[in-house]
């Protein structure tokens, strides 16, 4: 199991922690050999202000597929709508979270909460909070479709 969470006293972006169980959740390990306890900070590519965040399993080798996708969907602290609960964009690993990339950005504008669901072998539906792109405030909630093929090596 991989484990991503927001630091809710982080008062800065990049206050992310993650960690890994092997046992289906009885134990926790720091996710890098970083020396940390339990939790250790996420990569900086995951860098959202504090805010919640989704995860979603989208390949699996175990499942047949031709290799592995994780994707994480939450607001780009350093996206053109600058710093702050914006611009939400999808970052994806292909090697079980060790690395993270940049994706698609999914919406410009003021974005917070989200949540992916998987439609099938190509697409992913996004739910999320958002505003428009000159606004200050989310205002609405959205629901999104998103194609993935060509994204990394699922297949």
């Amino acid at each position: 199991l991989y484990f991503n969470t927001r630091d809710q006293n982080g008062q800065a972006a990049g206050t992310r922690g993650e960690a890994v169980s092997s046992d289906g959740g009885q134990s926790w390990q720091p996710h890098t050999t970083s020396g940390y306890r339990v939790f250790s900070p996420a990569p900086a590519v995951l860098d959202p202000p504090v805010v919640q965040c989704a995860l979603l399993r989208f390949a699996s080798t175990l499942d047949g597929a031709k290799g592995n996708m994780i994707l994480f969907s939450g607001p780009d602290e350093n996206g053109p709508s600058g710093p702050g609960r914006s611009d939400l964009r999808l970052r994806y690993s292909v090697d079980e979270a060790l690395t993270w990339h940049d994706g698609p950005l999914i919406h410009q504008g003021p974005a917070a909460y989200s949540d992916m669901v998987r439609l099938d072998a190509e697409r992913i539906g996004i739910l999320f909070e958002c505003g428009p792109e000159n606004g200050k405030k989310c205002n609405r909630i959205e629901f999104v479709v998103y194609d993935l093929s060509g994204l990394g090596s699922t297949r």
